[in-house]
């Protein structure tokens, strides 16, 4: 059954790229562009804003700025702009492939311009192959979400995506009516739903296939399991810490790595031939800065803290490291995982 997305007041993505990524606006630039130029050159999914403060703008991109200043103003944007504000940015996103039997999920990001607003969908047609029973059922939220944007990750991840329903195979037309209401405070001060600011349809398209894999496809190129071997390490405690703790990290720079490759791992470890233990190198992109390398570490608690820290000999250990799916469904940006496998010497993982 697909049922309306819910009313929607999501917290400020925490991401910030390079401040070389945004030109230096400023108030006589901004002034010179008309509303359309600047819905056209919003940031996607503001993970274009500067890290540093820029004066006035409170750290946050000053276009994104200068678009909420003339909203509050009074302005209106037209249909369209709505439409690439939210959907040909990113903000609203659905995969055009889904695997059949996973609940069809949108990705929704709430732009900093309605960051005391919120967006409302409701599927009011759908086309597709002749099936009986589905229904369009109406559900509404009160649900209203507010902060500055510093949630724990799976907190922003949660409020990332919403669940539409389940459809059989097949390609799928759906169209939604969609609005955008700012929220008020209401007499306890918690977020309630106030003026509308804009109402239209929104349209998305998708095909519902067999596997995940068909949905984002398995990546096998040595080149980037030569990448994950590199960036492999094994790390102890220091002797003198309360805590001899051990574990793997993954670094890779991440001007190397694609962006439309998900990438999580587990790592097995084995001593004569025999499994002695798992890691699992899962993804956290959403907590990353996009100028940060890519980072990922887990515990390996069955490995001797005098084997990591290099006091005995590490002969007879290996790493095996294979790609796992994990949830590169819902790492919307992209369109691969890796599936590379491959395995090493523990002890060239020791010496790094």
């Amino acid at each position: 059954m697909i049922t309306p997305l819910l009313l929607l007041v999501l917290q400020s993505p925490a991401v910030a790229p390079t401040v070389e990524q945004v030109p230096r606006w400023n108030d006589e630039t901004l002034a010179a562009l008309d509303t359309h130029e600047l819905v056209g050159l919003y940031p996607r999914q503001l993970r274009q804003h500067p890290l540093e403060s820029e004066p006035g703008y409170h750290g946050w991109n000053p276009l994104a700025y200068e678009l909420n200043r003339r909203l509050e103003r009074g302005e209106v944007l037209r249909a369209d702009e709505w439409r690439e504000l939210l959907v040909g940015k990113g903000y609203l996103h659905m995969r055009p492939r889904w695997p059949v039997g996973e609940p069809l999920t949108l990705r929704v990001e709430r732009p900093w311009v309605l960051r005391q607003g919120g967006i409302r969908l409701q599927p009011i047609a759908w086309r597709g192959p002749p099936v009986t029973g589905l229904h369009l059922a109406t559900l509404e939220s009160n649900e209203l979400l507010a902060g500055c944007g510093m949630a724990i990750e799976d907190t922003i991840e949660r409020d990332r995506q919403r669940v539409l329903g389940s459809l059989p195979r097949g390609r799928w037309h759906i169209d939604f009516r969609a609005e955008i209401v700012q929220s008020i405070a209401g007499p306890r001060q918690e977020r309630i739903p106030g003026p509308r600011m804009w109402t239209g349809p929104l349209a998305f398209d998708v095909e519902i296939v067999d596997t995940p894999d068909e949905a984002v496809a398995p990546e096998r190129d040595a080149r980037w399991s030569e990448l994950v071997r590199a960036g492999l390490r094994v790390w102890a405690t220091k002797p003198e810490d309360e805590q001899r703790l051990v574990g793997i990290a993954l670094q890779i720079d991440r001007a190397r790595w694609p962006e439309d490759l998900h990438l999580e791992l587990e790592v097995e470890l084995v001593c004569g031939g025999c499994p002695y233990g798992k890691a699992e190198l899962d993804d956290r992109r959403s907590m990353e800065l996009p100028e940060d390398p890519i980072r990922r570490d887990d515990l390996l608690e069955s490995l001797p803290w005098p084997v990591a820290h290099g006091d005995e000999s590490a002969a007879g250990w290996t790493v095996r490291v294979h790609g796992v799916r994990g949830d590169a469904l819902y790492d919307w940006d992209t369109t691969r995982w890796w599936a590379g496998e491959f395995e090493a010497p523990l002890a060239d993982l020791i010496r790094r």
